[in-house]
This record gives C-alpha cells, structure tokens and sequence, in this order.
C-alpha cells in the first residue's frame, strides 16, 4: 500500500497519520492485498519489518506495531577483497571508457583524464527510486560546472530497464566503426609498435608520421572520418516504446542534452547488465567496480540493497533517509561523517529541498581530489563490511526463537 501511495506522488510520511487505508485500498484497487498482509500482520506469531521506515507505514496501516526490525545483510565473502576491487576497477574503467568513447566520440573530443562517473541502477520507478530528484540535481550540477568553467566532466549512466523496439542504429554504427578502427591498430601493432619505439631511442619525435606507414596512416584516417558524425550523442542507447518516455523528456528540460559544451553526459541504458550486451559489455557488479558514485536518492524503500552492494565494492554511494538501509546508516554513521556513504536527508522533506540537498552532495564529491577519492572508496568498503549476515544474523535468530516459545 505505501509503494502504491508514493508512486501516485502522495506525500506519504507528511499525510501518514491523517489516512483512511480503507478509502485508499478503493481507490487504488489493492483491497485483496491490503487485507491478506493486515490478516497475515495480526495472525502472526511474530510481526517483523526490514526496517524503522517500514514499521511507520506498519503500524499505521496494518495496525500493529512489529516485533523486530530484519534488516537485510550481505555475504561480504563472495565479494571480491578490496586489493582485487582496485584492480578490476582499472580494467572495467577502460572496458566501459571504450563504450563511453564510441558513443560519444564520433561527435565531439572526449578526455577521460579528469573524469568521473556516477550511475543509477533500479526498476523504473521514477518517483519512488528518486531518478526525478537526481536528474534534476544532474541538470544544476551541469549549470554549475559550465558556469564555473569547469574543466571536469561527469558521465552520469541510468541503468533503468525499460521497453525497447532496438538498439538505436547510429549507436550501434558508432561501436562497429569503433571497434574498426580498434581493430584495425591491433592488426598492425608489429608495425607501429616496433617505429613508436624506434622513434622514442633515436629521439625523433612521438609523432604520428614517424609512427604509422603511410598506408595504415591513410587507411586509419578513412576509418575516423566514417567514425565521425554531425550533432549530438543521443541520450539513450536505444529507441524506446515509450515515445514520451519521462526520463528522456526530463533530461530535455534539464537541458540535459549531450552538447559539446555540457559537462554533466548522460546515458539512458534501458537494457539489463548481462556482460555481453554487444554495448557495454559488463555485467551489474563490473559496471558497478568500473564507476566513481552510485546514487540511489529513493522515496519509497523499504530497505535498499544497491547502495550496500555498490559500497562493499569500494564505490562510495549517496543513499536516502526514507530508505530502510538508509535510515539505519543515518543512525550509524553519525559520528563518522562522509564515511563513504553520504545520506540524504528526504524524511518530511519537499522535493526541492531534496534536489538542494542533492545538488550539494554531488557537487562536493566531484571537488575532491584523487586522494580523498581514494579514502571514500576505502570507508565505503569498511562501512558495508558491518552488513555481513555474520552481524546481523542475531535479528533474525531472535525472532524465530520468540516465534518458537510464542507457539509452545
């Protein structure tokens, strides 16, 4: 019920105590499941909830405060150690970088040297997973780097599944042309390899003519001017059933449109991290080790596993205070500021202030340097190592045993 409540854009928690469940089952049309989880709630042995956010809708809706709070916990031991974390992070980066190259190379000069990429990952739910409060905290942050001549440039994925027709076939032009070209320099790399170091010992230059015979020369340049292209890189990867598709048209008002001069790129990746996408080619957790920042900026969540899972990978993450995951951070982290998790504060709060809020964490993380980036990906790592099931089992095991003498 509060999932259906939040996603029709009801200010949930602000309205909380002054709704009618009964009324509101109606008029959504969730009678059966409302009365199966208030029968289930109040049959039970013992009533439990993932988290705090959870019990206030609970409480008030199925009329029974919880027993517990379950929250989720992760198997820290399947994940990789923090030493091979930093090496998979090089080698994903420059297998997403030549995604990142072929789409948006043809059009305009790319530098990845002072770059950072940030992501999204959740169902599409764009009110309740907070993908409206971060595109518009993406199009200040743009204003705000153009402005200040920023030379920075962040490359924003949304990693949204959604209906599709096909991949958009100037992208797919785009990857084939690049992965020509790729090919085509691997193909000769006896021969510009055995000049490049020739031309280094004999201190002639690092130029392209003392690298490359003039027929590859000319036969690369043919290539990269069939790789280049007029206008701007689209926004999504492919052509979507939905033609007034919301994300698409909120990043058009956020002036959010892939120009040469924007410093906030986006990509609307409608599709599922399998590894072998013909596009990005890694899968949910590489793609994940190959970024900068997760942001999952959520509304309505009763727990929240994407900003646990991105930061037991050593990538610092922005989570959400209605968020169950969240809420229980908010609490621990209290003297451990910017501990690699940064939570924003949305409980009783507008959506501005949220998009405010946003706008400054983002900001701030794009300021930091190598260094202290280096430090939020090792406090991101250690914070999530408090979530292994090894700590949080107890909950659950308390639960059953009140369960056991309550049915005795």
């Amino acid at each position: 019920m509060g999932r259906t409540l939040a996603n029709n854009h009801l200010p949930l928690y602000e309205i909380l105590d002054k709704i009618n469940p009964y009324e509101e089952v109606k008029r959504y049309n969730i009678v059966a499941k409302y009365q199966l989880e208030k029968k289930s709630a109040k049959l039970s042995d013992v009533f439990t909830v993932l988290s705090e956010i959870n019990a206030l809708e609970a409480e008030k809706f199925l009329e029974r405060k919880p027993d517990f709070y379950l929250p989720n916990g992760l198997n820290v031991d399947n994940f990789p150690s923090l030493e091979e974390i930093l090496v998979n992070h090089k080698i994903f980066r420059s297998r997403l970088n030549d995604f990142l190259l072929a789409f948006f190379a043809p059009y305009y000069q790319i530098d990845f040297k002072n770059s950072l990429v940030c992501f999204i990952a959740c169902r599409y739910e764009f009110h309740n997973k907070g993908v409206d409060i971060f595109l518009k905290a993406l199009g200040r942050l743009n204003k705000k780097l153009k402005e200040k001549k920023q030379s920075k440039t962040i490359f924003a994925l949304l990693l949204i599944p959604s209906a599709t027709k096909k991949v958009k076939p100037e992208v797919l032009q785009s990857i084939e042309n690049y992965r020509d070209i790729v090919d085509s320099l691997k193909d000769f790399s006896f021969q510009w390899e055995e000049n490049f170091i020739n031309s280094l010992l004999n201190k002639k230059g690092i130029v392209l003519k003392n690298i490359l015979d003039k027929k590859l020369a000319i036969l690369l340049e043919k290539k990269v001017l069939k790789f280049k292209k007029e206008g701007n890189p689209p926004l999504t990867t492919h052509e979507l059933e939905d033609s007034n598709d919301i994300i698409i048209k909120t990043l058009i008002e956020e002036k959010l449109e892939n120009t040469v001069n924007d410093k906030v790129k986006a990509i609307f990746c409608p599709f599922y991290l399998t590894g072998d996408d013909g596009l990005i080619n890694l899968d949910y957790y590489e793609t994940i080790q190959a970024s900068d920042l997760g942001v999952f900026p959520s509304y309505y969540e009763p727990w929240g596993y994407t900003p646990l899972e991105t930061a037991i990978l050593a990538v610092p993450a922005i989570g959400s205070d209605l968020a169950g995951s969240g809420r229980f951070l908010n609490s621990f982290l209290t003297e451990k500021k910017e501990a690699g998790i940064f939570i924003l504060k949305r409980f009783k709060k507008s959506d501005q202030e949220a998009i405010d809020s946003l706008f400054k964490i983002l900001y701030r993380f794009q300021q930091f340097s190598k260094k202290e980036l280096s430090n939020q990906k090792i406090e991101a790592r250690k914070v999530a190592e408090f979530f292994d099931w090894k700590n949080l089992i107890s909950n659950y095991l308390n639960a059953q045993n009140k369960a056991l003498n309550q049915s005795l």
